[in-house]
């Protein structure tokens, strides 16, 4: 049995190959992508073709093994850190209180 697998993916036309232990699950996947790309688990959306389609956290079988996805094709649906951010930001920004300047009521 090998010591370690290699699953590759792409995001954004950029390929990734991360290596995993054997018995590494698509919940391992997805820790992996936040702590290499910095991508919450709550804004990725895994595409797995053929057959699977996609997968968002929380997943449904948190416990699929990659090893049975080695053979498959896996595109990373989520936005960019630098998108994450700036989305971030003007969610902040619309969320502050406007103040209203009372109007005068007609006499």
């Amino acid at each position: 049995m090998a010591d370690k697998i290699s699953l590759s993916f792409s995001h954004h036309g950029r390929f990734h190959t991360f290596d995993f232990p054997p018995s590494a699950t698509i919940s391992d996947l997805a820790q992996r992508i936040y702590t290499s790309l910095s991508i919450p688990q709550a804004h990725q959306k895994i595409m797995i073709t053929p057959k699977l389609g996609i997968l968002k956290y929380p997943f449904p079988n948190p416990i699929l093994p990659l090893s049975s996805l080695l053979s498959k094709k896996i595109l990373l649906l989520a936005p960019l850190p630098s998108e994450l951010s700036s989305l971030s930001t003007a969610s902040q920004q619309s969320n502050k209180p406007t103040s209203k300047t009372p109007t005068a009521k007609p006499s």
